[in-house]
């Protein structure tokens, strides 16, 4: 089989964002274990959260230590996802807290290459140039951001140089969303599978990707636009999967021991709209990425879509 010399750079695009984004991993590593100040890594919340689902569902949302609580030290932090994000990592609980944040990183790691493919097959049709910066967005995530510092949000550096060979640069968001054990990763991979499949045509399994992928939905609201284009021939087949996914993975846990009020005094509590933490800006540029080499295509269907709302509003 005889493969192109474009398929060959886009493969070294990402084979090459993946090596730097191991040895972000590799570099991240240490620090996963080591104890902070204040409070555990952010996988602590998803540890506890998934914990006392069994052991003491009326607490899931609350920050800190509750009596009996599994021991992580100092204290673990506030679950804040939708419930339906739990059902991930109840599994986990057959390891300890530790074993348990390492491996779920390893899992999202092994993600990566798949997620390049899902991309590549995204953006076919598109020039080589526009699918190797996709790909290296969403693979390593180089770009400066805006994280906050004491209150105050400052723009940062997207690269920082590898502690041993200095002339290696390596991602500061994949460093942190690694460090702190978030779901970053795992979050953009299904909502880029929610996309793919729906420009297959798989639409109602595109739904039920996206359905689930709402246990964040600060994220899940940027992808809407490509995701209706994509299921735009099937659009009440993508909405009656993604409400079936999403009812069934939350109604019956919110109506289990009051979480869904739980999960409503903790959203009033932390507020609806979080910091954008380095990590954050993983799925936000991927997303972006994607959604700007479809941008001609997405003006094309937004002006169609209104010109078919403003028909059927004067047949009325």
């Amino acid at each position: 089989m005889n493969i192109s010399k474009q398929t060959l750079l886009i493969i070294f695009i990402g084979s090459l964002a993946i090596f730097l984004n191991f040895l972000t991993f590799i570099t991240a590593l240490p620090e996963m274990f080591k104890t902070t100040q204040d409070a555990a890594r952010d996988f602590s919340a998803y540890y506890i959260g998934a914990w006392r689902l069994i052991h003491n569902p009326t607490a899931i949302y609350y920050g800190g230590t509750q009596p009996g609580d599994y021991p992580i030290y100092p204290k673990p932090k506030a679950y804040k996802y939708l419930p339906s994000f739990l059902l991930v990592i109840l599994p986990f609980l057959l390891l300890p807290y530790h074993t348990a944040l390492l491996l779920f990183n390893i899992i999202q790691f092994s993600l990566l290459p798949v997620k390049g493919y899902l991309i590549y097959k995204l953006l076919d049709k598109k020039k080589v140039s526009t699918i190797s910066i996709v790909l290296f967005i969403a693979l390593f995530q180089p770009l400066p951001h805006l994280n906050p510092f004491n209150g105050e949000l400052k723009l940062v550096s997207g690269l920082f140089p590898h502690p041993n060979f200095p002339f290696l640069l390596l991602s500061n968001s994949y460093y942190w969303n690694y460090v702190d054990g978030n779901s970053k990763v795992f979050l953009t991979f299904l909502l880029i599978s929610a996309l793919y499949f729906g420009k297959i045509r798989k639409v109602f399994l595109s739904g039920l990707i996206f359905g689930f992928a709402l246990f964040d939905p600060r994220f899940a609201i940027i992808t809407l636009p490509p995701i209706l284009y994509f299921n735009k021939a099937k659009i009440l087949t993508f909405l009656a999967g993604t409400v079936i996914s999403f009812s069934i993975t939350n109604i019956p846990l919110f109506l289990y021991q009051d979480i869904g009020i739980q999960f409503l005094r903790a959203t009033l509590n932390y507020g609806i709209v979080t910091p954008l933490y380095a990590y954050a800006w993983i799925p936000l540029f991927t997303i972006l990425a994607i959604l700007l080499a479809y941008i001609k295509e997405l003006k094309d269907f937004i002006v169609d879509l209104l010109k078919s709302i403003n028909i059927k509003i004067k047949l009325r």
